[in-house]
């Protein structure tokens, strides 16, 4: 099960998002933060958050998109782009 502790040994790691033209687009995952805690039935984690930034040359749509890392290996995670920083696109995933 993906949690904050399965995410946070690899801050500052590159993820390659594969698009549908066959081509790579790289991520780097920059934060990883814990989000409040509402208990609720069937809970079955801690809510938290991650961050990536990929560069301007592509701005990657609200979807669930297939990722790779080296250490992690395939991942498919619901990315929503939140905004623009120094030449870069900021997504964000949430896991509640």
């Amino acid at each position: 099960m993906t949690t904050l502790d399965f995410f946070t040994p690899h801050v500052n790691s590159m993820f390659t998002v594969a698009l549908d033209d066959g081509s790579a687009h790289p991520l780097t995952l920059f934060e990883v933060t814990a989000l409040a805690v509402r208990e609720f039935p069937g809970r079955t984690r801690d809510p938290f958050q991650l961050k990536f930034r990929g560069d301007d040359s592509i701005l990657l749509h609200q979807l669930i998109h297939k990722l790779k890392h080296d250490v992690l290996g395939d991942l498919e995670i619901f990315l929503v782009p939140i905004g623009q920083e120094d030449g870069h696109f900021i997504y964000q995933a949430v896991y509640n």
